[in-house]
């Protein structure tokens, strides 16, 4: 992940800081692969880019109830006009590619851990969008994990 963002601030030189706000507590916890990639990039291409003068890229991982740890992507790109409800949005047209990555992670997040670790999306346009999901704190790979990296990225 920070290689990616590393790439991505070295394609937009100044335009884009990031910040990684993860404890050290979380830094080993299990998350499946490509969670997080997805959504920093949606946030960079889609809120930073074209966003007019500088823009500031927060991965923050913290603690939260029972166990669990909640990640969030924060930007203060272009924002949504709508927030889209990625629990129903229908299979796109041919032409169509609208909100398929977030429908797609939300689905996977909901089979790797049941309905309560759903996108949470909260977006006001050109001051701050926010996407975040929470998942069980894991610090070890269990039987059948393939799919899973640290939160340290």
């Amino acid at each position: 992940m920070k290689f990616y963002v590393y790439l991505q601030q070295m394609r937009f030189e100044d335009k884009i800081s990031c910040v990684f706000q993860v404890p050290d507590a979380l830094m080993d916890c299990m998350v499946p692969t490509f969670c997080i990639q997805p959504l920093v990039e949606n946030a960079i291409v889609h809120g930073l880019e074209p966003k007019d003068g500088k823009g500031k890229l927060i991965v923050q991982v913290i603690p939260s109830d029972n166990r669990m740890m909640e990640i969030s992507i924060i930007d203060n790109g272009i924002g949504f006009e709508s927030i889209p409800d990625v629990r129903n949005i229908r299979p796109p047209g041919e032409d169509s590619h609208a909100h398929v990555g977030l429908c797609n992670l939300d689905k996977r997040l909901e089979l790797l851990f049941g309905p309560d670790a759903c996108l949470r999306i909260g977006s006001v346009p050109e001051t701050c969008t926010t996407i975040s999901f929470r998942i069980p704190i894991r610090t070890e790979h269990e039987e059948g994990d393939h799919d899973i990296q640290t939160a340290g990225c």
